[in-house]
């Protein structure tokens, strides 16, 4: 599922959730240098099978975790919501944003968002039933 030509313009003009682990020097698939050359110049998307299995694998991981969770109420929204907020960094104002994968309703508390994330890489998560997510994934 490719980003659109008007999503990857709109990605260029800002920092999202995911370009924050490679700037923090964090992530073990780009450096902030990677990120600036997407910023800075037309970058072509790339694509991978593990990237098109992610996101074909989203609602089978969102259906999943609601039944973990126990959220009964199973009305979720898969619009890719974008929140743009800006940024301020030594005195300057950096347009920000992120694009949440779901959104659900829980009577208990309220609106909620989630992140559906699949991996063939074990290292970094917690034991089973914790919430410990590798470094990178929790800078996002």
């Amino acid at each position: 599922m490719a980003l659109t030509e008007e999503q990857m313009n709109q990605r260029q003009q800002s920092i999202g959730g995911s370009d924050v682990p490679a700037i923090l020097g964090i992530s073990p698939f780009k450096s902030a240098g990677d990120i600036f050359v997407e910023k800075t110049q037309k970058v072509e998307q790339v694509s991978s099978p593990a990237m098109e299995a992610g996101h074909m694998l989203e609602p089978a991981v969102v259906n999943w975790s609601m039944d973990r969770l126990q959220i009964n109420n199973k009305s979720w929204s898969s619009a890719n919501v974008r929140r743009t907020k800006s940024l301020s960094f030594e005195g300057r104002e950096v347009p920000a944003h992120a694009n949440l994968d779901f959104m659900f309703l829980t009577p208990e508390v309220g609106r909620c968002g989630l992140e559906a994330k699949t991996t063939s890489a074990p290292f970094g998560w917690g034991e089973q039933g914790t919430d410990e997510v590798p470094p990178h994934i929790l800078a996002q």
